[in-house]
């Protein structure tokens, strides 16, 4: 599989080989399973974009070819907004604990605060966070 950018907080990535578009696929069956809505994200285009939501999160999952491979790029967000890093699969109950998971160092259970557009940040990476991204 091609190794995702940015893996903790989604999945993105050239389909070389298939992989990306595999994992797009798993990824919606199981939200459909799981009982998440499906809406094509742009209706009567070509692309396979689909946006879920349920009980106040949103997946979307972006699947675009317009020149070249299909580039693929799956990302979540909680019912407080902010992004919220993916297992390699779905997993429901790992992206609910992931709610209090730090973006910066990876400390899991423990408060974190909105930082930038969307980040999480503990307490006790908040103002390196802010700095790092340009807040300060």
């Amino acid at each position: 599989m091609n190794e995702p950018i940015n893996s903790e907080m989604g999945y993105v990535g050239a389909d070389e080989d298939g992989s990306m578009r595999a994992l797009a696929a798993r990824w919606r069956e199981a939200l459909d399973a799981d009982g998440w809505t499906r809406e094509f994200t742009y209706p009567g285009t070509l692309d396979a974009s689909t946006h879920h939501e349920r009980d106040g999160w949103t997946v979307s999952i972006y699947e675009q070819n317009a020149l070249g491979p299909w580039h693929i790029h799956i990302c979540a967000w909680g019912p407080d907004e902010l992004a919220v890093a993916l297992p390699p699969e779905y997993d429901f109950e790992q992206m609910v604990a992931n709610l209090n998971k730090c973006d910066f160092c990876g400390a899991t259970g423990t408060r974190v605060r909105r930082v930038a557009f969307a980040n999480r940040a503990c307490d006790g990476c908040y103002a390196e966070a802010r700095r790092k991204l340009g807040c300060d």
